[in-house]
């Protein structure tokens, strides 16, 4: 079994009214004296130069706001305070999304324009920016759910899956292989991939090419059906014109001609007696309707 914490021995010795600080070091010493990064003193004098339980309780209320004050009758140690304030913290990172601004100064005669290299790069190196680039570079920082890399970079592997319901894991875990990623490259946990720095940028670009190729395809698609039915419509009306062209030609040929001036004024009188037949038989069927219904 793994011994008991700082913080958790801490907390332990703080229930007890006759524990000192000598009491403290000494429990220290005992469970975690074979660790490898503790290292015991050659002495252990008296007065061991130790901030004092009761100094710590001290502080940690004078810290805390009154309106955070336990109910009367109970006791909250420093390790409780710390793991609080601790979860608090985590809680707050995890709702939101921290960012965090570093000003650099370019140059210490304050032109504009001008940039002193090796100012610059001192500043990097003691704020920590390079060790944390270096730190991130080494580790996994970009980290993605399997429900959305497989929703967001499925179009990179779209013959990788087979149809049908697939567990999220072993979907991505076909991605992955498809895309030829280098094993050192991404670890897959139990519910998220985590990637080096870089890699998802890759993925984005490669991604944004895609989308790009298909857009084009659809438009090129949409612009061909509309061009061909736009020359649809142009060659019927270059149809439509032509017939009312020879019409119009066929009209002035024939206006002048007597004989079309006689079947023009002849027409109309064949249609009234055409119209007399057929109301004539209309009656007639009209007469029979009624013989059969007697």
């Amino acid at each position: 079994n793994n011994p008991p914490g700082i913080l958790a021995l801490l907390d332990e010795e703080c229930w007890f009214p006759k524990a000192t600080d000598v009491s403290f070091v000494e429990k220290l010493m005992n469970t975690q004296g074979n660790h490898m990064k503790f290292s015991k003193p050659k002495q252990l004098k008296d007065k061991t130069e130790v901030v004092g339980l009761e100094t710590i309780a001290k502080m940690s209320d004078s810290s805390t706001p009154s309106s955070s004050k336990t109910k009367k009758g109970m006791f909250r140690t420093v390790g409780q305070l710390y793991k609080e304030s601790l979860a608090k913290l985590m809680v707050t990172l995890h709702n939101t999304q921290p960012n965090f601004v570093r000003c650099i100064i370019p140059n210490h005669e304050k032109r504009a324009g001008k940039l002193d290299a090796n100012l610059v790069l001192e500043q990097l190196r003691c704020n920590g920016v390079l060790e944390g680039i270096r730190i991130c570079r080494q580790g996994f920082p970009n980290r993605i759910v399997f429900q959305e890399f497989r929703q967001r970079y499925e179009i990179l592997a779209a013959n990788a899956i087979p149809k049908g319901f697939m567990d999220g894991k072993q979907a991505c875990c076909l991605m992955i292989k498809h895309l030829d990623l280098d094993p050192n490259l991404y670890r897959i946990g139990q519910s998220k991939i985590f990637f080096r720095t870089g890699v998802l940028a890759q993925l984005e670009e490669e991604r944004d090419l895609k989308i790009t190729v298909v857009i084009i395809a659809f438009q090129s698609q949409a612009r061909g059906y509309l061009a061909r039915k736009a020359f649809a419509k142009r060659q019927q009306q270059l149809t439509a014109m032509k017939v009312i062209q020879r019409n119009c030609a066929a009209y002035l040929k024939l206006r002048n001609w007597q004989w079309w001036r006689l079947f023009t004024k002849v027409k109309p009188l064949l249609q009234v007696t055409r119209q007399e037949e057929e109301m004539g038989l209309k009656e007639e069927e009209l007469k029979s309707a009624k013989d059969n219904a007697i």
